[in-house]
C-alpha cells in the first residue's frame, strides 16, 4: 500500500496537465475519427459516463452516484487522500518538481510546434 502512494503522489504530479494537452490536441485535428475518440474521453474526465459504462461500473459493485458528474481529478484526489489517511502519511510535498520537467517542455515544444508537434 505504501509503494501504491508513492506512485499516486507521483503520478497525480506526472498527469496534472493531461485536460489542458487533449483540449489543445483537439484544437490542432482534422481526423473525426480522432476528434470523437478525444472528446468522448474528456467527457470522460469531467464525469460524462455513457450508460453502458455506468452499467459496466455498476455490475463491478461500483455505485453511479460515486462516479457520474464528477471530475477525474476530483476522483483521483479523493483516492489519494483515503490512502492518504489509511496509511497515515503522505508523500505528495515530498515529490520533486524536476520529474516532470522533461515532460512538461517536451509538451510545450510540440504546442508551439502546432499541428506538427501534436
Amino acid at each position: 500500500a505504501d509503494m501504491l502512494l508513492r506512485f499516486l503522489s507521483a503520478y497525480s504530479r506526472f498527469n496534472s496537465k493531461f485536460i489542458d494537452n487533449v483540449h489543445a490536441l483537439l484544437g490542432v485535428l482534422d481526423n473525426e475519427r480522432h476528434i470523437e475518440v478525444l472528446t468522448e474521453n474528456l467527457e470522460e474526465e469531467m464525469g460524462e459516463y455513457d450508460l453502458e459504462t455506468l452499467h459496466a461500473l455498476e455490475s463491478m459493485g461500483i455505485p453511479r452516484e460515486s462516479v457520474d458528474g464528477i471530475p477525474h481529478p476530483e476522483l483521483f484526489r479523493e483516492l489519494v487522500q483515503f490512502v492518504e489517511t489509511t496509511l497515515q502519511r503522505s508523500y505528495g510535498k515530498f515529490i520533486p518538481s524536476y520529474i516532470c520537467e522533461e515532460l512538461n517542455q517536451a509538451t510545450d515544444h510540440a504546442r508551439n510546434l502546432g499541428p506538427v508537434g501534436l
